[in-house]
């Protein structure tokens, strides 16, 4: 699986993007964010704070 993250996304270097993740434009991902294999997130999306979202 690719992951592909929008160029118009901001993301933390601190963050975890597992492979197969889809991010969509104008996200914001925080530090503490963990993002498992095969999440998909659509534009303007916000995740801050200590998040872990599996699928």
């Amino acid at each position: 699986m690719d992951t592909r993250i929008s160029p118009l996304s901001q993301i933390d270097p601190k963050a975890e993007i597992a492979d197969g993740v889809e991010i969509g434009p104008f996200c914001l991902i925080g530090p503490d964010v963990r993002l498992g294999p095969g999440c998909k997130l659509d534009s303007h999306v916000t995740i801050v704070g200590r998040t872990t979202i599996e699928i």
